[in-house]
């Protein structure tokens, strides 16, 4: 896996980044010390993974999760710096020190936890997005069986087609046709442009591509495996991980957890709780 587009914070940008809540001096403690003499809590994430990650035509970075890194980072006496690279590449560069941490609606399965520790804060499902009025009737995963539907690569949607795929085979149906694409964008251009059906991906980034396309899109059926996911750190980060939990479960208790939710429209998908490491996938 490789990194793109990763680079540094102009002034503008920096300012955009401020801490938005003021720091608290027994969460800012548990942070490690080569950390907070630097004063930047680096972030990675996918530019391009909407609402969680929203990017504007001037490059400015907002969202439910690049907000909720500005606070608890701000609570941590931080200042967070976000780092955009490709999905496929976020782990492999927090192990290479790129980022202090991952916020970009990284799903947390067994096989990452291997590598990475995970503060879940979100549970959300898969789900199924569509053109407008549906032509191909899709309603339920099984019609996705030998359907051209496309997913972002290694995201949870292809894992969920991947999954689908084996049930479509046991049923003695056809896989599904997977129509893999690097950029989370490409996945509503494949869409409108008619190169698929379908596509699979988790119910946020569904809601809001429906939400926000001006009735080009809909949602078939109902959202389905819910699975955890959240914020990574590097297996040898356990202070910052365990800061980053202090900080979280502050922002509930004050609510700006849930103002920030609500503001981007993924309120159903918030966890109580900090749980680390809660992979209910493989």
């Amino acid at each position: 896996m490789t990194l793109a587009a990763c680079g540094g914070s102009s002034d503008e940008e920096a300012e955009a980044a401020a801490p938005s809540v003021e720091q608290d001096d027994e969460i800012a403690a548990l942070v490690p010390d080569e950390l907070r003499e630097s004063g930047v809590l680096t972030v990675g994430v996918d530019a391009g993974v909407a609402p969680m990650v929203i990017s504007s035509d001037d490059g400015t970075l907002t969202g439910f999760e690049v907000e909720l890194a500005r606070a608890a980072a701000g609570l941590m006496g931080l200042e967070a710096e976000f780092s955009p690279g490709d999905f496929t590449g976020l782990i492999a560069g927090l192990e290479a020190d790129r980022y202090d941490t991952v916020m970009s609606f990284v799903v947390d399965t067994a096989e990452r936890e291997q590598s990475v520790d995970f503060v879940d804060y979100m549970e959300v499902g898969a789900g199924i997005l569509v053109p407008q009025g549906n032509p191909e009737g899709i309603e339920e995963p099984m019609d996705l069986c030998g359907v051209t539907t496309v997913v972002g690569a290694a995201s949870q949607g292809e894992r969920t087609a991947d999954a689908l795929s084996e049930e479509c085979v046991a049923a003695g149906q056809e896989p599904v046709d997977k129509l893999v694409v690097q950029d989370p964008t490409d996945v509503q251009t494949a869409i409108s442009s008619g190169r698929a059906p379908a596509a699979l991906n988790v119910s946020p980034v569904i809601g809001y591509a429906v939400s926000t396309s001006g009735g080009q899109f809909e949602q078939a059926g109902d959202f389905f495996n819910e699975v955890p996911g959240g914020a990574l750190f590097r297996k040898d980060e356990t202070e910052l991980r365990d800061a980053f939990v202090a900080a979280l479960l502050q922002l509930q208790e004050d609510g700006t957890f849930a103002e920030l939710g609500e503001e981007f429209g993924v309120t159903e998908s918030l966890l109580e709780g900090a749980p680390i490491n809660a992979a209910t996938q493989e």
